[in-house]
């Protein structure tokens, strides 16, 4: 009897290839996860990652010295212990297992071989045969089938040089293959952390290496048949998949012509998250939840995501002025999150019936653009120089930038299906922000005759708010429901507190992730999943179209001009524009609870709600008198300037009396209200 294919995988080979190598996705994302995969034992007994550098970039001791600073700088013990780094012995372990491949060409783009003058094209590359002239001909042969170039001339050349790349990588693959012969089966991973110009070319060339050397095959099956050591072939793609819904689709048929989707993995790391995983389970496995999520008992969802850094990084900030908010963060995580959150149930967990499912959702946001107002239902700013000066502004950083790149967006969406008709969803994503924080929040309706309120809009803030179901990704994973309670004294007075659903979870989580059970982190389990052929947690080539159709009205009307962009102050929570949007969607502002205050990770930047808009400062001479609040989370002074979000009563988590004044700005404090916009 065979073995399952995720405990055979382990007795075979694996090559993992990543072109790429010294960008600033590897460096910070893939290596670590690489390192902490191997370090528990989850990767195959026989793997071996070949790193591909420039052969000018910097040589093998000065990438590997690297490489091993990145690793140290974001590794954290997976039993909680209080080491900084990990052991050498482990470290020099998995730097044996990684080789550096030197490129002979560097890769070329359409748009750099456009922009380049015509050259000699010179055959063969040195170690040749006439066996490798013939593959040179039969691989120009496919490239003008595809189209890629705009000229036989510029078709060639590209080719060519891609070729020389691709090959020189092969051959030390080919060799470590060759000494590990006895392996039932000889795996190959290529991770593609490169610009999605490059992708088509590169997966051409990687996928002539499949197959046998002297024979031509066209069909991808054919090649892993007659491959002289049996085993997949399998290609992981990182965003951007083009730059919209006509680029996307090219891309994907380009892609399709060698590549089965099968054999694509394209990545997006918040599908690999334990809450987005989590949360297919609480909906679909509980009585409780099932029969109120509709539009029945829904009043809108939030879907936040807040970044308190900016566009200073040289590398991250040159992809993003190309991209923006809209394409670097909306396009993917926000939207499959919103798939996730919406679905109907699967037929079942079979990765294609979950993809179906989402799929639905995605084309049903994208059929109600057609009434979709560009103007009423968003907002888009750019973050301006923080209030204390220390930070500039996006277009002063960076003087180049376009002034129709977002750094900020709020946009309200809705379903055309008879589930979610009506319900608002709020997309807010952007980064320059007061605090990290990535998070769903499901806002209930009211109670239908509360005997706690009156029917005016004034008194029903006197109450402790609408339940809401909370879902967090970052910086701390929780789920929680806030749900109204007795106030401990005399009366009945209700107040809101928290259902916490996530505590033995998160002990569980953490005691496997110790004991080597269970990868914690996002992209540790994404490429195990690539590992076991499990694509639930991967975007097929539909999905991506489908979501490009929700964010192609989005981003025409940005870079033409016809949406308007507004400022916020660097270290802000955005632009008053967005918490007007958000009033006029139907959201009432949060009664914040223990688990709402989320440390700040930029305590400099930290601001008071209602600073930047007097919103939620024309409500507090109304509820001087009723204010309600929570215990606070640890009992002992803290600095004000400490960087901790407000407590209800607008002093912050920590404090141990909210009557002890310690500031002029302190003793405002008293005066707000029991509602924050988040």
């Amino acid at each position: 009897m065979p073995l399952p294919s995720r405990l055979q995988v382990r007795h075979e080979g694996l090559s993992i290839v990543i072109l790429g190598a010294t960008g600033d996705l590897a460096s910070k994302k893939l290596f670590p996860s690489l390192f902490n995969l191997h370090s528990a034992g989850f990767l195959p007994t026989r793997t071996k990652i070949f790193a591909s550098l420039r052969r000018k970039s910097k040589t093998e001791i000065e990438f590997k010295t690297e490489l091993t600073e990145h690793i140290n700088r974001v590794w954290k013990p997976p039993d909680g212990s209080n080491a900084t780094k990990p052991t050498k012995g482990l470290m020099e372990e998995f730097l044996e297992d990684v080789e550096v491949c030197y490129l002979d060409e560097e890769f070329l783009s359409e748009e750099e071989e456009k922009n380049k003058k015509k050259t000699t094209v010179v055959n063969g590359r040195g170690d040749g045969g006439g066996e490798e002239e013939d593959e040179e001909e039969e691989d120009e042969e496919s490239d003008s089938e595809s189209g890629l170039h705009g000229s036989k001339e510029v078709n060639e050349e590209t080719m060519r040089q891609n070729y020389r790349s691709i090959h020189s990588i092969t051959k030390h693959i080919e060799s470590w293959e060759k000494e590990n012969e006895d392996a039932p089966a000889s795996n190959r991973m290529w991770y593609c952390c490169l610009h999605s110009d490059f992708i088509v070319d590169c997966a051409n060339q990687i996928h002539y290496f499949t197959r046998t050397r002297k024979v031509h095959f066209t069909d991808h099956t054919q090649a892993e048949m007659k491959m002289k050591k049996k085993g997949w072939t399998r290609l992981v793609l990182e965003k951007p998949f083009g730059r919209d819904r006509k680029t996307c689709e090219k891309l994907n048929v380009k892609l399709s012509k060698r590549w089965p989707e099968s054999d694509l993995f394209r990545m997006d790391r918040y599908l690999g998250k334990e809450v987005i995983e989590n949360l297919l389970v609480m909906r679909f496995a509980n009585r409780l939840l099932s029969p109120i999520w509709n539009r029945d008992n829904v009043a809108n969802v939030q879907i936040i995501f807040k970044e308190p850094y900016g566009a200073e990084d040289q590398q991250r900030g040159d992809y993003f002025d190309k991209n923006g908010i809209v394409r670097d963060v909306m396009q993917n995580h926000l939207l499959q999150i919103l798939a996730v959150l919406a679905m109907d149930a699967p037929v079942s967990l079979d990765p294609e019936d979950i993809r179906d499912a989402k799929l639905k959702v995605l084309r049903q946001v994208a059929m109600s653009n057609d009434k979709f107002d560009v103007l009423k239902n968003t907002v888009v700013a750019q973050y301006s120089k923080s209030k204390n000066g220390k930070h500039l502004g996006y277009m002063e950083e960076r003087p180049k930038n376009s002034k129709t790149t977002p750094t900020f967006i709020m946009a309200v969406l809705k379903l055309a299906n008879d589930r979610w008709d009506g319900v608002p969803f709020i997309f807010k994503a952007g980064k320059g922000m007061n605090e990290k924080r990535s998070e769903i929040r499901v806002q209930l309706k009211e109670s239908p005759g509360d005997v706690f309120g009156r029917d005016d809009d004034e008194s029903r803030l006197h109450a402790a708010g609408p339940n809401e179901f909370v879902l967090r990704m970052q910086p701390k994973e929780e789920m929680y429901m806030k749900v109204t309670i007795k106030e401990p004294g005399l009366g009945v007075k209700p107040t809101a507190s928290e259902m916490e659903l996530s505590s033995r979870w998160k002990m569980e989580q953490a005691r496997k992730d110790a004991c080597g059970e269970a990868p914690r982190r996002a992209y540790d389990r994404l490429i195990l999943d690539v590992i076991n052929g499990n694509q639930s947690h991967f975007v097929r080539n539909d999905e991506l179209e489908a979501a490009w159709a929700v964010c192609d009205p989005l981003v025409s009307a940005i870079e033409s001009g016809y949406l308007p962009m507004t400022t916020y102050s660097y270290g802000s929570r955005g632009p008053k524009e967005a918490d007007e949007l958000r009033t006029r969607a139907g959201h009432l502002p949060s009664h914040l609870v223990e688990k709402d205050s989320v440390p700040l990770l930029n305590a400099e930047y930290d601001t008071l709600p209602g600073e930047e808009d007097g919103m939620t400062e024309s409500l507090a001479s109304k509820l001087s008198n009723a204010v309600y609040v929570s215990e606070p989370v640890v009992k002992k002074n803290k600095p004000v300037n400490e960087g901790y979000a407000l407590s209800p009563r607008g002093y912050r988590s920590g404090d141990v009396s909210p009557q002890q004044q310690r500031s002029p700005r302190h003793s405002q404090m008293n005066a707000r209200p029991s509602t924050q916009w988040i």
